[in-house]
Formats: C-alpha cells, structure tokens, sequence
C-alpha cells in the first residue's frame, strides 16, 4: 500500500472514530506534518469526501488568534447497498457511509429457487430503492453481504453479486458483520470499548469476540454447545445438555406441544385456533406476550439457561460489553431477567455490561452495509478505484 492512500486511510478512520477534528489536531494524532495533512485533507475537500463544518467551540477557556476549523467526513457523498442473507429472508437496505438507512426492503424464501433467478429478484428489489430516494446508481460504490455460517453457497457470493449488480461487492460471515456494524454503526455505545462478546440467539446460540478491537475469528455456532445442564437432553454433537437442546425453535417448539392445551396454554390454543402443529416460536411468543404462565414460564428457563452462558463467557473472556441481538432476547423482560440472573450468578451488577444490540432483525442489512463501507470505502482512502490510489507518494 502506498503511503498517500495509508495515510488518507488514517485520516479517514480518525474522523470515523473520533467525529470533525481540526487539521493541527490530525497531524498531532497521526504524527504527520502540518504539510502533509493540509495537503491530503485539501485533495479529499476536492473529491468530495469531506468538507469543512466550521468552527470549533472551546467553552473552557478564551483563546486567540485563529480558530480551529474542523473537518468532517461527508457521508452523503457516496451510498452502498446492504444485504443480508439466510435461509429464511433476504434484508436489503440502501445506506449512506455512516450507515443510516436511506431504503429497505425485504424479499421471502432467497434460497428456495434457482440462486441466479434469485440473485436477479434481490438486484431488482435493490435497484427499487433507487426510485424512491434521491440516490443515483452512479452514488452507490458497492454491495456489502452478511451471510450465515451454514450457507455453503457463501464463497460464490462475492462474483455472483458483482456480476448480477454491475457493482462492486464484498461478502463476509454474518456473525463478525453483525458485530463489526454494532461497533462500527453506534460508536457513541461503545467508547473506549476493544473488547466485546457478541451472542446471538435466532435459530440457535452463536456467538463471537471481539479483543482489542479485532474480532476473533472462530466458529461462532460452537457457544451453542456449551454445557449447562449434565442431566438434559442430547444434543446433534453427541453431548448431554448442550445450550442448544433448550434454546433452539423446534426443541422451544416440542416443549410447548407438551403442556398444550385449552386450559393450561389458553393464549397460544386461540392463536393456534386449535391445531399443535401450527405452534412455531414467534407464536409461543405472542402467547407470552398475552399471558400464558407456561409459556412464559418455558422462556423464561430457556432465558435462565443462556444466562449461565453468559455468566460463563464473562468469567473467561472479561468482556466489556456483552451485546445481545435477536427478537428474544433484546425484548425489555427477557434482557431484564437475564440481567437479574446474570448478576445473581457473577454476585455483581451487571447492568452496565449487558445491553441488547442496536441492530433489529428488520434492519440487520446494516451488517452487510458496513462490510461494503469498511472495504470499498475506508480501506482504499475513500477512492472509488484502486486506480485513483496510484498517485505518487506522499510522505
């Protein structure tokens, strides 16, 4: 890497982190000169990538002479679409480089037809979104692709999107882009916060760690087989007890069908209209949420079982943060009871640790937009090519 682009990289994710800076105080941080960053900042003022916003404001003491004027990222100077993908639904979002969400959409079943046929109905969805913003296709710098784990099809992505698109596209595994997003996308949660756990709970536990900053990489679905009851069921992976056994849909599923019944499950039997075999998850949520004792007695244990997980993950890793995404568990009793128990376990508060993400299901395009903003944006400088990276160096 050329050190011009280097350093327009720095400046660039100085500005992310830290919001409008001046040019002195740039330099300062980054230790370039003076010089340097006057002349990079001016080349990025050219492009349009960042602009002057004004002066800044010292309410701590009188000064003179010339005031700082700061400098600020414009992050309506280019858009890239998001998407994330699982067996379930593709979630497409167009969002400016900050992240905020210009337009979504959302389209069924992305793996339930020929991958070509519904990689062109994603692209279309996508495209739509244009028709009703301002953004222009030549605005949009790329696509970004969150994907689960368990799609075998995720390293043909990346090809398959640029071809289908026409735009350049990066993909990369859902668990690290949701948690790259969360610290990336609402910074202003996470200051001065390098170490982080990430669980999520959607079809099953997966988890991932975030330490100084960088994610660790490592299976994100082996914290779904983490032991906390000897004396439970059996698990896929041959053990006794796995937290998998109580937190995935269909075993939440199987449980419910047991105590089902007009008397003891009244909401979840008139949601059903009768039949069992219409219980699924989201239903024996909507029964807790109208009072079932049973059902809610279920999820509660489940919400019992994944807070010695945490407890656990907390003892071995020492994470500052403990992020929780999916609909289950960043509802206010669940994340209130998992608190309380958690902090029951640790013989600590835990209120400040454990937070639910700010990422919901409906909009966790926003992982895959990110991937798109990191590696098309911030990691060539803000250029739109590798060619326009090939000036000479600046020192």
């Amino acid at each position: 890497m050329d050190i011009k682009k280097r350093n327009r990289q720095k400046i660039l994710e100085l500005l992310k982190h830290n919001g409008p800076m001046s040019r002195k105080d740039i330099a300062e941080r980054l230790m370039l000169t003076p010089a340097a960053v006057t002349i990079i900042v001016t080349n990025l003022i050219e492009e349009g990538i960042v602009y002057e916003r004004g002066n800044e404001v010292n309410t701590t003491k009188i000064t003179r002479g010339r005031k700082k004027v700061l400098i600020d990222i414009a992050y309506d100077y280019r858009y890239v679409f998001g998407l994330y993908l699982d067996r379930k639904v593709a979630n497409i979002g167009l969002c400016n480089l900050k992240g905020d969400v210009v337009g979504e959409v959302s389209i069924a079943n992305p793996y339930n037809s020929n991958i070509i046929q519904k990689a062109q109905e994603i692209k279309d969805a996508a495209f739509s979104l244009l028709d009703h913003t301002s953004v222009r296709l030549d605005q949009v710098i790329g696509v970004g692709v969150a994907m689960e784990s368990s799609i075998p099809e995720q390293y043909l992505v990346e090809p398959l999107v640029e071809k289908i698109f026409g735009l350049p596209a990066v993909a990369e595994n859902s668990m690290t882009a949701l948690i790259n997003a969360e610290i990336d996308l609402f910074r202003e949660r996470y200051q001065d916060c390098g170490n982080a756990f990430f669980l999520s709970y959607m079809e099953g536990i997966q988890g991932i760690s975030l330490i100084n900053n960088t994610v660790y990489q490592a299976d994100p679905t082996r914290y779904g087989h983490f032991i906390v009851d000897p004396n439970g069921m059996q698990c896929v992976c041959g053990r006794t007890g796995c937290i998998n056994t109580f937190a995935q849909g269909s075993n939440i599923v199987a449980a419910a069908s047991l105590i089902y019944s007009r008397e003891k499950t009244p909401a979840l039997y008139e949601i059903t209209d009768g039949y069992i075999e219409r219980i699924t998850i989201d239903k024996i949520m909507e029964a807790s949420h109208y009072g079932d004792d049973a059902v809610s007695q279920l999820l509660l244990e489940v919400c019992r079982k994944i807070s010695l997980l945490i407890a656990n993950i907390i003892v071995v890793n020492n994470p500052q943060r403990v992020i929780l995404y999916g609909t289950y568990l960043q509802t206010e009793l669940h994340l209130h009871y998992i608190v309380s128990m958690v902090s029951n376990y640790l013989q600590t508060d835990a209120t400040d640790l454990i937070m639910a993400s700010s990422i919901r299901e409906n909009t966790r395009f926003v992982a895959g937009a990110n991937i798109a903003i990191r590696k098309l944006f911030y990691d060539f400088g803000g250029a739109l090519s590798r060619e326009e990276t090939e000036d000479p160096e600046l020192s």
